[in-house]
């Protein structure tokens, strides 16, 4: 048995070429094939991620541009629609009434009120803002009275306008006080208070049967349907003063 397998292993041994398999060009060729195919791998796999990316970034500059034109179209759209807004009051376009706006004039309302005084009564009224002497007031007309309180409320001068008021008793309604702490506002604005008392200085005076109290009347508005009323108090020293609440 020994015999046979060293015999075998003999036969193998000789079997065995002692030239080599590949010459070194057939290695050269085999290594260039192998790098070859690892080329050709890689590339075949890199292609999808870059296309993929190239489209992500098509498509955002695609959506930069599409939101670009609205955004202009929007704003186009928005400036017209300002340019062409139309007034509500006067169906005029928004610069047109802007302008008008501008060009209105301000009235002041205390400065036509005066114009209404004589020289005298300015001058009086003059005084009597400074002092608040109420004998300044004694032997005027109960229609010239009732214009310095008119003037003094337009003009905002709470305190005048108190000292002007009745101090007859059993006609005051509330102290200088309660009166102050009235806010201005409350009492009505220059424009209101002027038209209120419009052409108060040609209404006429009726003297109650009492003799110690009356009312101017004076159309303010032509077409209200009743004249106005004034009310006037005489105090106990002959001097007319404003009642409380004189607007009838």
């Amino acid at each position: 048995m020994e015999l046979l397998l060293t015999d075998m292993k003999k036969e193998f041994e000789n079997s065995i070429s002692e030239l080599p398999v590949f010459t070194s060009r057939e290695r050269q060729q085999i290594v260039n094939r192998a790098v070859q195919e690892k080329i050709t791998h890689q590339t075949k796999t890199a292609w999808f991620p870059k296309m993929l990316s190239g489209i992500v970034l098509a498509s955002l500059f695609i959506f930069v541009l599409v939101m670009s034109g609205e955004f202009t179209q929007n704003s186009q759209t928005v400036r017209q629609m300002h340019e062409d807004l139309p007034s509500q009051s006067t169906g005029l376009p928004f610069e047109e009434k802007k302008r008008e706006a501008y060009s209105k004039p301000v009235i002041d309302y205390a400065a036509e009120q005066y114009k209404t005084f004589n020289q005298k009564e300015r001058r009086i009224y003059e005084q009597f803002q400074s002092s608040l002497d109420e004998q300044l007031l004694k032997g005027l007309d109960p229609i010239t009275v009732a214009k310095f309180y008119v003037q003094a409320c337009i003009t905002g001068n709470s305190k005048m306008a108190y000292a002007l008021y009745t101090d007859r008793q059993d006609y005051v309604m509330m102290s200088e006080e309660e009166y102050l702490n009235i806010p201005v506002a409350d009492h009505g604005t220059p424009e209101h208070l002027y038209h209120l008392f419009l052409h108060l200085e040609k209404g006429t005076f009726h003297l109650d049967d009492n003799q110690i109290s009356g009312h101017i009347q004076y159309t303010a508005n032509e077409n209200a349907d009743a004249p106005s009323g004034f009310k006037m108090i005489k105090d106990e020293d002959g001097i007319w003063n404003v009642s409380f609440m004189p607007v009838q």
